[in-house]
């Protein structure tokens, strides 16, 4: 079977953690990738990330990898972007209301180049140390932003804690309460994230193969969190890293404990 496309994730799966616990991408794995691309094997970054990290990555190493970002809110194809989803502001705007009581729960999200939170006097957004975090905050309230008809609506919400079992039970509890209107995944001890309806890795790629005429038994894809989990499951061709939480070791054939692995091994079967 000649393989056609590889889905790859990329915090915890494409990523790896130095010394000082920084997300990096390592030679092993850039080598590897360089294979996919001789055997004209297409590459597709799929990440909660949004789509400007991907296009950065692309330029610094030199790929012109297409996406799935922002969780399958940005579809980005042949250079161009293709779909967008964005989220209904009335329902984000729920999900906050929901959270007001729980101050240790912080959404937020990016526009304009600016990060949109809930503010209030014991309140504050901090990232943990592991993410990088450069960004300026808006002065407005993120209630009020999603409040104004004038205001574009985001095309994804994080809620972020350094409270692990919070971020469990909640990620419990939003999903079922918003079933019908949003995504809610659980993609870190301390993350999850919120996209349109309909807006995940398993549609991108979907949509992907569509757009390129792919099957999927012709693709394959790796990753490590919940919301990787769909997009794994379309395809016979799927990787866990050894790290993974269970939902996705469940739902794939092989386990890995890095990209180029899963690509040396993929590199095989294409023979």
């Amino acid at each position: 079977m000649m393989i056609k496309a590889f889905f790859i994730d990329l915090d915890g799966t494409l990523l790896e953690l130095n010394e000082k616990e920084e997300k990096y991408l390592p030679q092993h794995n850039i080598k590897a990738l360089k294979e996919l691309v001789n055997r004209d094997i297409k590459v597709v970054i799929a990440t909660g990330r949004v789509l400007r990290y991907v296009l950065e990555m692309n330029e610094e190493f030199g790929f012109s990898f297409d996406a799935i970002a922002s969780n399958g809110a940005e579809i980005y194809c042949e250079q161009k972007l293709q779909a967008t989803y964005a989220c209904d502001k009335t329902s984000l705007l729920e999900v906050a209301k929901c959270l007001e009581a729980v101050e240790e729960l912080n959404p937020f999200f990016h526009s304009n180049g600016l990060v949109y939170y809930m503010k209030s006097n014991s309140r504050t957004l901090k990232a943990p140390l592991k993410i990088n975090w450069k960004r300026e905050y808006a002065d407005i309230d993120l209630r009020d932003a999603l409040k104004d008809d004038n205001f574009p609506a985001p095309l994804k919400m994080n809620i972020l804690s350094e409270n692990y079992p919070l971020v469990d039970k909640w990620s419990e509890i939003l999903p079922e309460m918003f079933k019908d209107s949003l995504e809610i995944f659980k993609t870190d001890d301390h993350f999850m994230e919120v996209t349109a309806k309909g807006a995940n890795k398993g549609n991108g790629l979907l949509y992907i193969c569509d757009f390129y005429g792919f099957k999927t038994t012709e693709v394959a894809a790796i990753g490590d969190a919940g919301n990787d989990a769909y997009m794994l499951s379309l395809t016979p061709y799927s990787y866990a890293m050894s790290n993974a939480v269970a939902e996705v070791k469940a739902v794939c054939k092989k386990q890995v404990n890095t990209v180029a692995e899963a690509i040396y091994d993929l590199l095989n079967i294409s023979e």
